[in-house]
């Protein structure tokens, strides 16, 4: 997000990472195997771990309100009510301690 503030490339990569990460964290909690969470979630194995420990630094109730709040910044920016780049900083600050 950090070459181009554009609020739509943003929202939406902030939006895929919550919504990914959210699915993780569900599936870890149903004791998933990690190939398993791969291939539900269209995860390359590769990249498995790394997800699975961002996941980890987070209840499913933060990543839950995490994914409102973009929807929210989302309509408010789209609906000039806010700066996409401060709706950003906004998801960043609070959340950015893992992403």
């Amino acid at each position: 997000c950090g070459r181009d503030w554009s609020s739509d490339v943003c929202s939406s990569d902030l939006g895929k990472q919550f919504a990914t990460l959210y699915g993780v964290k569900c599936m870890m909690e149903n004791n998933s195997p990690q190939g398993e969470i791969a291939d539900k979630l269209g995860i390359r194995p590769f990249f498995i771990s790394k997800y699975i420990s961002q996941a980890k630094g987070f209840t499913s109730k933060e990543l839950d309100c995490g994914m409102k709040e973009i929807a929210e910044y989302d309509y408010m920016v789209k609906s000039g009510q806010m700066e996409d780049t401060y709706a950003v900083e906004l998801i960043i600050m609070k959340y950015g301690r893992v992403l």
